[in-house]
């Protein structure tokens, strides 16, 4: 596990997206989980303590991700999501016609 790694140095081509379901113990593994360069403690760095002690699962999907943490990645969810509801579906389509 790596906390957003640059593209070259990212160990594989999988991704840790979202929702975690964690044991108690987590809370111990953060407690003594030094900060980053930006002062932050990461949960990755936390879970990857936890690792030597307690097992994950997980489950390797191929469902399409959607990155809200940039403009462009949020403008992109609002729009899929809105294209999946039937009463803005139309209105986006048409919208968007008129845009491009």
């Amino acid at each position: 596990m790596v906390e957003k790694p640059e593209v070259s140095d990212a160990p594989s081509n999988l991704a840790i997206v979202g929702r975690y379901i964690l044991q108690l113990g987590i809370f111990y593994y953060l407690k003594n989980t030094e900060a980053d360069k930006g002062w932050e403690i990461q949960l990755t760095n936390a879970m990857k303590k936890m690792l030597a002690n307690s097992k994950f699962r997980a489950y390797k999907t191929n469902a399409h991700r959607l990155d809200c943490g940039s403009y462009l990645g949020y403008l992109e969810a609002n729009i899929r999501f809105s294209l999946q509801n039937s009463k803005f579906s139309e209105p986006i389509k048409e919208m968007l016609k008129r845009v491009i």
